[in-house]
């Protein structure tokens, strides 16, 4: 888990709840239904469920991934639900989370890894906004082609969340979004130790 990168550098990092692979195809199928309509080709990036963006001294890189570890151990999968397709003025569409209230509790106890994070002046980053990118950086007239259609256009769709992803962005190189670690959903069992007394 460690890196080869200059301790001195300080990199960008992601946080994500990583979406089942049947949800990457359902998005992308209304996806394509709505380019195809509308023959058009806008940017997009996963569905992955977007919440946390800060930055880190390479030298505390392991110290944040213990502390991730940490924020998330004991919290058992999560069920995600999302409807319908709302609209960012102008440039963008996304997908609402409907059950905002476990991704609320989610990122309250990721907080705490902040005590793990040294950086010069780019404060953290935790959303209580939560939705997965549907057309992004759209041009004004694809947009305005687009919004009628998004607003009738029913979507919903639920799984079940058993992973956190963290990417990183090496501040050494111009480089892309890459996987740094994985961090599993799982609910400690206390059953056995509550027998045990």
């Amino acid at each position: 888990m460690k890196t080869t990168s200059s301790l001195s550098n300080e990199n960008e990092y992601l946080m994500l709840v990583s979406s089942a692979n049947t949800i990457n195809e359902k998005i992308n199928e209304a996806r394509n239904d709505l380019q195809k309509k509308y023959n058009f080709s806008g940017a997009f990036g996963s569905a992955d469920i977007f919440l946390a963006k800060f930055n880190n001294l390479n030298a505390r890189e392991q110290l944040l991934l213990n502390a991730i570890h940490e924020s998330v151990r004991g919290i058992a999968p999560m069920f995600i639900s999302m409807r319908n397709i709302l609209e960012i003025p102008k440039h963008s569409f996304v997908i609402p989370v409907t059950s905002k209230i476990i991704l609320t509790d989610l990122v309250k106890s990721l907080k705490q890894i902040t005590k793990a994070i040294r950086t010069a002046d780019v404060k953290p980053f935790f959303t209580d906004n939560f939705n997965v990118p549907l057309f992004s950086k759209l041009q004004p007239q694809q947009f305005e082609k687009l919004l009628p259609e998004c607003r009738q256009y029913h979507f919903s769709t639920q799984f079940i969340a058993t992973e956190i992803r963290l990417l990183k962005k090496d501040s050494s190189q111009s480089s892309s979004w890459k996987t740094l670690s994985t961090f599993q959903l799982k609910k400690e069992n206390n059953a056995v130790q509550s027998q045990l007394f």
